[in-house]
């Protein structure tokens, strides 16, 4: 009986002592903006393209803006359709933000011919 306290006991505090080192450890990860990239630099109207931002910490939220066109999904990586009026250089934003609240922000310029 006395084996069976020990080993639970013992069972017990390994649980406790993994599970609150792995909180610790998420909870003061850095928020890092890595990169914001698109598979090209210029894009013909109503052509869709790839972007994707890199970045790293916890539980992050990405929010996409942009000049005119459109962004479709969500995520880390979204697509941009310029639309049929849509000419010239445009401004694509991301602002990455975390648990904490901070936040970074990176754009892009993609021309539309």
């Amino acid at each position: 009986m006395i084996k069976k306290s020990i080993y639970f006991t013992i069972l017990l505090c390994l649980t406790l002592v993994f599970s609150c080192k792995e909180e610790t450890q998420n909870a003061n990860s850095e928020l890092l903006f890595h990169s914001l990239q698109a598979d090209k630099d210029s894009i013909q109207q109503s052509e869709v393209l790839n972007i994707t931002a890199n970045a790293e910490g916890d539980k992050l939220n990405f929010s996409w803006s942009v000049d005119a066109g459109d962004i479709v999904g969500s995520g880390s990586t979204v697509q941009y359709i310029a639309g049929p009026c849509v000419m010239g250089k445009i401004n694509i934003n991301c602002k990455v933000s975390d648990v904490s609240k901070k936040s970074l922000t990176k754009s892009i310029v993609v021309t539309v011919y």
